[in-house]
C-alpha cells in the first residue's frame, strides 16, 4: 500500500475532485470511506497507485511526460479513440482493389488478405520464443509455459485458416475465378514472403532445401552460401530451366530480407532451440511441437485440395505455379521438425504417417475436399 503524509486543512482541489466524482462510492474498497479525511486518503492512495500503473505501462521517465497525457485526455479538442480510426475501418475496407469487374474477386482478395494477418500474428507468437528480448516484460519467465502458450495460439491460428477453406470452396464460383485469374499474372499467392518467414523461423536453412539435393549433399557443405538457391521454394516455377517472372520478381523483392532472417534465425530458430534445450524442457513441449507442424502441414494439404477443386490438375496455377508438385507434401518432403519423421524413409511411411495426420481433422470440409481429390485423381 502507498503511504501519503498530507496536511488535510489545505487539499481544497482535492476537496473538489472527490465532490465531483464521488471517489468515496468504490464497490471494490472492503472499507468504504466515511469522512473526509478518509475519502482524501483513499483518493491519494488510488491515485498514486495509478499514476504509478500508467508510468509504467508508458515507460514515463519524468512528470512532464505525465502531465502530456492527462493534457491530452483533458482537452476540448481531443476527440479521444473511436472504432473507426482505431481499426482504421475506411482504410481496412479501401484495399481489396480488384483488377476486373468479376465481384466474387473480391472474395480472393479478402480471403488472402485474411491469411496474411493470420500470418503476422503467428509471426509475432514466434518472435516471443525465437526473440524473447524484444518484449521484455511481455514474455514469461516460465520458458515452458512461454513456449506451450506460444505454439498453441500458433497453432488455433492455423487452424483457423484450415477451417476458413470452405469461403473458397463454396463463396466462389470456378467459372468467375477461371477467368479473372487470367488478370492477376504474374502474381500469386506462391509469393506470401510471411509464410517464407515463418519457415524461417521454425527450422534451420538446412530443412528448407529441396529434396534431392538435402539428401546427397554433406550437411558440413549446406549453407547458405552455397545451396540459397536450392530452397524449395525457389524451384517451384522453372520454365525451360531457368526462373519464371513470378519467381524473378519474388527474388528481387525479397532476397536481401530472406538472406537476412535466415543469418539472424540460424542460431535461434525454434528448432535450433528445442534441441538446444534440456531432455526435461523437451518431454513438456514435444506435444506442442508436433501438433503445430501437423497443423502446418494440414494447412498445406487444405490449400492443395482448394486448388484442385478450382484447377484442373493439368493446369498450372497462377502465376504459372506447377501447383499439382509443388503442394504435394509428400513431393516437398519439408519436414520443420526432423526428429519427429525418423524412421519414414520409404514413401509408404510417409503416406501412412500424412494420413493419419489428415485423419486428425476429420471435418466435412476435409471430407468433401477429399472427395473432391479422390474424383480428379480418377
Amino acid at each position: 500500500m502507498v503511504t501519503i503524509n498530507l496536511d488535510l486543512q489545505k487539499n481544497t482541489v482535492i476537496d473538489s475532485i472527490i465532490e465531483r466524482f464521488d471517489f468515496a462510492d468504490d464497490s471494490s474498497s472492503t472499507e468504504n470511506p466515511k469522512t473526509k479525511e478518509q475519502k482524501i486518503a483513499h483518493f491519494l492512495e488510488k491515485f498514486s497507485e495509478g499514476v504509478l500503473g500508467i508510468a509504467d505501462q508508458y515507460r514515463f521517465s519524468n512528470s512532464a511526460d505525465l502531465m502530456t497525457l492527462l493534457q491530452g485526455l483533458a482537452d476540448n479538442e481531443s476527440k479521444g479513440v473511436t472504432y473507426w480510426d482505431y481499426i482504421e475501418v475506411d482504410t481496412l475496407l479501401s484495399l481489396q482493389k480488384t483488377k476486373t469487374n468479376y465481384p466474387d474477386e473480391v472474395i480472393f482478395i479478402a480471403y488472402h488478405q485474411i491469411h496474411e494477418l493470420y500470418f503476422k500474428l503467428i509471426i509475432q507468437e514466434l518472435e516471443k520464443i525465437t526473440c524473447p528480448s524484444k518484449f521484455e516484460s511481455f514474455v514469461s519467465a516460465d520458458q515452458v509455459q512461454q513456449w506451450q502458450d506460444g505454439l498453441q495460439r500458433v497453432i488455433r491460428y492455423m487452424n483457423k485458416l484450415i477451417g476458413s477453406i470452405d469461403i473458397l470452396k463454396y463463396g466462389l464460383s470456378s467459372k468467375e475465378f477461371s477467368k479473372f485469374r487470367k488478370s492477376l499474372l504474374p502474381a500469386s499467392g506462391f509469393q506470401t514472403h510471411q509464410f517464407r518467414l515463418i519457415e524461417i523461423m521454425l527450422t534451420p536453412f538446412e530443412y528448407l532445401i529441396k529434396s534431392g539435393i538435402r539428401e546427397v549433399t554433406n550437411p558440413a557443405d549446406l549453407t547458405l552460401e552455397n545451396h540459397f538457391d536450392d530452397i524449395y521454394w525457389r524451384s517451384a516455377v522453372m520454365a525451360a530451366g531457368q526462373p519464371a517472372k513470378i519467381l524473378t520478381n519474388f527474388n528481387a523483392k525479397y532476397d536481401r530480407l530472406f538472406t537476412e532472417q535466415l543469418k539472424y534465425f540460424s542460431t535461434c530458430n525454434l528448432y535450433f532451440k528445442y534441441l538446444a534445450a534440456s531432455e526435461e524442457f523437451r518431454n513438456k513441449v514435444k506435444g506442442v511441437m508436433i501438433r503445430l507442424e501437423e497443423s502446418i502441414l494440414m494447412w498445406k494439404i487444405a490449400h492443395l485440395k482448394t486448388v484442385r477443386a478450382h484447377i484442373p490438375i493439368f493446369v498450372k496455377g497462377t502465376g504459372g505455379v506447377h501447383w499439382s508438385e509443388y503442394l504435394e507434401v509428400k513431393n516437398q518432403k519439408i519436414y520443420y521438425f526432423p526428429v519427429f519423421w525418423e524412421g519414414l524413409d520409404t514413401s509408404e511411411k510417409l503416406d501412412k504417417k500424412i494420413k493419419e495426420i489428415e485423419e486428425k481433422y476429420p471435418s466435412k470440409i476435409m471430407q468433401e475436399l477429399n472427395e473432391i481429390w479422390e474424383d480428379g485423381q480418377a
